[in-house]
């Protein structure tokens, strides 16, 4: 049993003053940790066989601790409207990272079966990193519009967060906007989000996702005073989630949520039939003998033809990488074609 602890203290201050009529400052200054994961701190090693890799945790990884200051200006105006401007700044010490190991550092060097494979943990930065960014923010009351119209609200917000180091979630560019209508014991809500390109770990060679736009709608009634029924729609038009690494055109994952039913015996191609089943392909960078290619990795469904042999897999189970489908390069515009055949 390995045990550890630490004691900490979290200062926080904040002030505001009145610059003029309707237009206020506001300062503030926090101290805050943000503790590791359970499991990157212990656990069981996990050995990736598809991708020749394998994940160990850090016992030794120390929180994160920050100390952030903030400013913002805001003014307020009529009917019950705002517009405002805020700048931040967080210095982070022990920021977390991910890296990646030869097999010898863990004692598999000699060994027959995994002295290839990558061994990936995460381990804490020297140093300290700083994250500054700034937020632009609109929201008003339209009460001013004629008849049913005086129930709309309009918001609007823009984010740029840059930081000295790489961070795994930091999105650089970020625009939201929420347009709501309230009449009596209806209300109505629908919200949009433009994230750009963030990275999603901070590996030597870094995954991305792809920079997207998902829109929210949200209903609900006013039964009593008490009780109220609602309706939440998330991501409306099912986005997916692409992944890539080094140049967005080469896409490493394609994430979505939902399968299309499928005839028995059936093949359909056309995405806008009624029988088109979803398959999703994820394109693996790999290195050979000093040569870059991609490996390609056909996840979760029932079979696939490559016009010469039909691959069976069970559903729910991932596949292994499938031979004859590596390409050197990798050149500008690779892609896979496959055809998915119904399984009822």
């Amino acid at each position: 049993t390995r045990t550890s602890g630490y004691d900490n203290l979290f200062p926080s201050v904040s002030a505001k003053y009145t610059l003029a009529e309707n237009l206020q400052a506001h300062l503030g200054y926090s101290s805050t940790i943000s503790r590791p994961a359970v499991g990157n701190l212990g656990g069981v090693w996990v050995f990736n066989e598809t991708n020749q890799t394998v994940s160990v945790p850090n016992p030794d990884l120390k929180p994160e601790r920050s100390s952030n200051l903030s400013g913002r200006v805001a003014y307020y105006f009529e009917p019950v409207g705002s517009a405002a401007v805020t700048l931040f700044q967080n210095r982070i010490n022990n920021s977390v990272t991910s890296r990646e190991f030869a097999s010898d550092t863990f004692g598999y060097g000699d060994d027959p079966l995994y002295s290839g494979y990558r061994f990936l943990s995460v381990g804490n930065r020297d140093g300290t990193a700083q994250v500054r960014g700034m937020t632009l923010e609109y929201s008003q009351a339209l009460s001013f519009l004629p008849g049913a119209l005086r129930g709309l609200n309009a918001s609007a917000s823009y984010t740029r967060t840059y930081a000295s180091v790489r961070k795994a979630a930091l999105t650089p560019h970020m625009i939201g906007a929420t347009l709501s209508y309230r009449l009596r014991r209806l209300a109505l809500s629908t919200s949009g989000k433009w994230t750009d390109n963030t990275p999603v770990n901070t590996a030597a060679v870094p995954t991305y996702r792809l920079r997207r736009t998902m829109i929210d709608l949200n209903a609900s009634w006013q039964l009593t005073t008490r009780f109220s029924v609602f309706l939440q729609v998330r991501n409306l038009g099912n986005i997916p989630e692409y992944r890539y690494q080094v140049d967005p055109i080469y896409l490493t994952q394609h994430l979505a949520v939902g399968t299309s039913p499928t005839n028995p015996g059936s093949r359909v191609t056309d995405p806008s039939a009624a029988g088109y089943r979803k398959a999703y392909i994820n394109v693996i960078p790999v290195t050979t003998n000093g040569s870059i290619g991609m490996d390609f990795e056909l996840p979760n469904f029932a079979a696939m033809d490559d016009g010469q042999a039909v691959y069976a897999v069970a559903p729910g189970v991932v596949t292994r990488r499938l031979n004859g489908f590596e390409v050197t390069g990798p050149a500008v515009g690779a892609a896979a074609g496959f055809n998915v055949q119904g399984v009822g």
